[in-house]
């Protein structure tokens, strides 16, 4: 509603970010909407019907599982475009070649993180193996390692120099984009530095406590296809044990943070005609901010 507004009282277009991307989280929020009618928690205690709870036991481990697949990929796909972007209008206003190992994180290697964490998540449901757990957060481990990498870029190399190559004579969307990069490679930082401070010990210490032979359902032997198993509800939890809720809020953070970060507080291109495909490119950005600066800097010669 707010891109239709812009549109026509605003005469504002939306830049490419802000049309693929409304899309893409438009599926992560339907995805999320659908997960969350029955949450799954993660409990501390061993217990003999198994760590986890879901708020009511209604939804079988399968369409979890395909939830959860949609919506992180999602979420994943929607960062990698996102950098893509950035590295892509940034570099074409200060005339560069963005450098081949920055488009071979988005665009090669969070596809195939993509495909790894997706047979993790098929091997556990068809084997009732739990150590496919650890395979996930190896995943997301290396993930980490990319975009803290882009991240490091973006804060002390990117965005400075765009702002210098700005200077005062930009647009008034250029100063929300620098914004939102920054936000976002802080937040990569940040996460990265979580993961490997603190999810990775506390998996470390389950893998040697025995976490490769652990099933992920113990009413069902080992190498047999779970996807039709309910878990347990809330309610049934023994006195004195409490559900975990961490794991399941950072998630939702990231992606939610993105949304409301990246997503809603987009503003469009004011004065810009669109290509074909119905928005502002991030190389026609790219072009405009450019012409921008150079006839701001023509001006103040003058």
């Amino acid at each position: 509603r707010g891109f239709l507004r812009q549109r026509v009282h605003d005469k504002v277009v939306p830049q490419e970010w802000e049309f693929i991307g409304l899309r893409l989280f438009a599926f992560y929020a339907m995805t999320d909407l659908v997960r969350a009618v029955d949450l799954c928690f993660a409990t501390d205690a061993q217990l003999t019907d198994g760590a986890c709870r879901s708020t009511w036991g209604l939804l079988p481990l399968s369409i979890r599982v395909v939830l959860w697949w949609a919506r992180d990929i999602t979420m994943l796909v929607s960062l990698a475009f996102f950098l893509d972007f950035t590295v892509g209008w940034t570099h074409t206003l200060l005339n560069r070649h963005p450098p081949s190992w920055l488009a071979a994180i988005t665009r090669i290697g969070v596809p195939s993180i993509c495909i790894g964490m997706s047979g993790c998540a098929v091997g556990l449901v068809m084997t009732n193996r739990a150590v496919w757990i650890f395979g996930l957060v190896a995943w997301v481990a290396l993930l980490n390692i990319g975009t803290a990498a882009i991240g490091w870029k973006l804060l002390w190399s990117i965005l400075p120099d765009v702002r210098r190559h700005l200077g005062g004579v930009a647009r008034p969307e250029a100063d929300m984009l620098v914004f939102q990069a920054r936000v976002v490679a802080v937040g990569m930082l940040v996460l990265a530095a979580a993961i490997f401070a603190g999810f990775l010990p506390i998996f470390a210490l389950r893998l040697r406590e025995g976490a490769v032979s652990w099933p992920m359902v113990p009413s069902r032997p080992l190498g047999v296809y779970i996807g039709d198993t309910h878990f347990s509800p809330l309610s049934s939890l023994p006195v004195g044990v409490t559900p975990n809720p961490g794991p399941e809020c950072v998630e939702m953070m990231i992606g939610w943070a993105l949304l409301f970060g990246c997503v809603l507080s987009a503003k469009g291109c004011s004065g810009m005609q669109t290509s074909a495909c119905g928005y502002v490119t991030r190389r026609e950005l790219g072009v405009a901010l450019l012409k921008d600066t150079a006839y701001g800097s023509n001006s103040k010669a003058e």
